[in-house]
């Protein structure tokens, strides 16, 4: 075993971290380039590898010591991974100089890193999943939830690059689907197509090797065998429990929005007006069609009166509000979609509704109403989402019937000009289209930059879109929902892409300071 991975005392580390930990050999001989683990959720291995990765960073060369990447998903989680480093850093006592954050240029863009030094002249680097910052970089490259990065294949090559001259690759990830590059690398790693170590961590290994031991320590309260059966029926009872905790990768495409991502995006009140999200659900009978005009009409607007009036009198005053429609007529869900903005420019979902079956000149009573509102004596708006203030209305016009409604609105309040004035957006759906709002809306979720409601249907229809075999976005089949065995088919998520799209980005932090390694004499973490 190489001397810079020496492990440390046993109590530190749960048996199977200390088997992962010492999983590195010398590449060229025995271990090869790849580091690859499959493992369950919240089991520790990347606290695990920070640790690794402090003691390969604060070695001198002549000990093994080499620059140590980490990749996560997001900034945020990259800095959650720097945190646990620098903790790491001052219990081993390896002389970490300043932690903070730094710029990386590759000419176009500037790269936000996190990089904590130490006195060897090594460092370690926190990035975000782009592969542009792995650029000029040298030594170990660690690739966190590796399969649930868009641009796996990317990262691979670009970290391929940085070890050309020693160092390894380590990717550790849930799994998530059979036709993902990870578990494709970890298939080519095992036939011997790929030089590399693997290792597979279940949930009942983890189980076995202390985990629930550990975590009750950690909370002071006492182990049981009752408990840790109970916590055991948790986690196999949680969505995707199969490749979350089971470690057995599904046949079906790839997610793009992952269980436990929507999950810690769950809205719920926290004094910030980010109140629980209203539903509003209205469908229709299969032959309503064949009531009168009037009677249909006067119904809607009875609806809109009880159902919608007390949501919109509900919305903040002054903030800025965005709205999505994606059209349906009959079969799947005709889906509107409320965001509202906040001084911290995070979004949170006030409302959404649901249309089954609804008639386009009732759809369009309704998108006026959320628009206008009620109408006091004097013709004054009473509620409604522009006496709220509202940044747009984007309408999927890829059909006909999308087009005529964005049509009607325009009349009143009209279409959006390349100069941005205009409240009515007309949206035309497109592969392209999806791909950058896609991205844009999980860069949120990961950021914890918006937040969506508790609610099966909502994520029953982001989990319908998948990561193809060439690496793009596909909506998935049809499925029946749980909540009420009707189909649908990312309707809901469409809207939301809607709205979204018309809201800004979040601000780029601050310009932040460059770092500096330390003396020889090393440090202590500030």
């Amino acid at each position: 075993m190489n001397a810079i991975l020496a492990p440390p005392r046993e109590h530190i580390l749960l048996p199977y971290q200390a088997r992962w930990y010492a999983l590195n050999g010398d590449r060229d001989t025995e271990g090869g380039r790849y580091r690859w683990l499959e493992k369950s959720r919240q089991t520790g291995m990347t606290w695990t590898e920070a640790l690794r990765q402090v003691m390969v960073a604060s070695m001198p060369a002549s000990a093994g010591g080499r620059d140590c990447t980490y990749v996560s998903t997001s900034l945020v989680l990259a800095r959650e991974f720097m945190d646990i480093a620098a903790m790491w850093a001052g219990a081993m006592n390896r002389h970490a100089g300043a932690y903070g954050c730094t710029l990386i240029r590759d000419g176009k863009e500037d790269i936000l890193a996190h990089r904590i030094m130490f006195a060897s002249g090594f460092s370690i680097t926190g990035i975000s999943s782009n592969p542009a910052a792995l650029r000029g970089r040298h030594g170990d490259v660690c690739i966190d939830e590796a399969a649930h990065h868009v641009r796996l294949d990317e990262l691979v090559k670009a970290a391929f690059a940085c070890t050309q001259w020693g160092g390894r690759i380590t990717l550790l990830s849930t799994h998530n689907g059979t036709r993902n590059p990870f578990n494709k690398l970890g298939e080519a790693i095992k036939s011997g197509a790929e030089r590399g170590r693997t290792m597979r961590l279940d949930i009942y290994d983890a189980l076995r090797g202390g985990l629930f031991k550990r975590i009750c320590k950690l909370a002071r309260r006492p182990w049981t065998e009752e408990g840790e059966a109970q916590f055991l029926r948790d986690c196999l009872a949680s969505p995707g429990a199969a490749e979350e905790f089971e470690v057995n990768a599904s046949e079906a495409g790839s997610v793009f929005y992952r269980g436990p991502l929507i999950e810690a995006c769950g809205q719920v009140g926290d004094g910030k007006e980010r109140r629980p999200a209203v539903c509003l659900h209205l469908q229709r009978p299969v032959d309503w069609t064949l009531k009168a005009v009037d009677a249909r009409t006067a119904d809607t607007r009875a609806w809109c009166d009880q159902k919608l009036r007390p949501v919109l009198k509900s919305l903040k005053r002054g903030a800025l509000h965005y709205l999505g429609q994606d059209f349906a007529r009959v079969r799947h869900l005709s889906a509107i979609w409320c965001l509202q903005k906040h001084d911290d420019y995070t979004l949170s979902t006030p409302f959404w509704i649901e249309l089954r079956n609804v008639p386009d000149e009732e759809q369009q009573i309704i998108a006026e109403y959320i628009l206008r509102g009620a109408h006091k004596g004097d013709g004054q708006p009473e509620v409604g989402v522009v006496s709220a203030k509202c940044g747009g209305f984007a309408i999927d016009t890829t059909e006909g019937g999308g087009r005529n409604l964005a049509a009607q609105l325009a009349n009143t309040w009209t279409m959006r000009d390349d100069n941005g004035i205009g409240l009515i957006v007309p949206v035309t759906l497109s592969a392209g289209w999806y791909e950058q709002q896609h991205h844009r809306l999980r860069k949120r979720l990961e950021e914890r930059d918006l937040t969506l409601p508790r609610d099966d249907g909502v994520t029953e229809d982001l989990q319908s879109w998948r990561i193809s075999e060439k690496g793009g976005l596909e909506l998935g089949p049809e499925t029946k929902s749980k909540r009420d065995g009707l189909p649908r088919h990312g309707d809901t998520s469409i809207a939301l892409l809607l709205a979204q799209s018309l809201a800004p980005e979040v601000p780029q932090q601050p310009k932040f300071r460059e770092l500096r390694p330390v003396g020889r004499r090393g440090g202590r973490l500030p």
